[in-house]
């Protein structure tokens, strides 16, 4: 996996989106450092990687990156 963005909020480090190859990613995972164990969090509303990841009053934001998005125009 490439381009995940990744912040630590208290003991717990926090995965997001990413790319595996093939596709854009929406998971975010989480990594509890003090047990060892990951978990999966939550998904995005979007498929991103390359994003920036922060933690602001406790709370993760993941904003930017790059979204795929297949586009096809028709012309009369």
């Amino acid at each position: 996996m490439a381009g995940a963005g990744v912040a630590v909020i208290t003991d717990t480090i926090y995965v997001c989106g990413g790319y595996d190859g093939a596709n854009h990613l929406v998971s975010v995972e989480s990594y509890n450092v003090c047990t060892g164990h990951w978990s999966v969090v939550s998904n995005m509303n979007i498929p991103r990687c390359y994003v920036g990841a922060c933690v602001l009053k406790g709370k993760l934001y993941v904003v930017a990156g790059f979204v795929f998005v297949l586009l096809q125009v028709f012309k009369n």
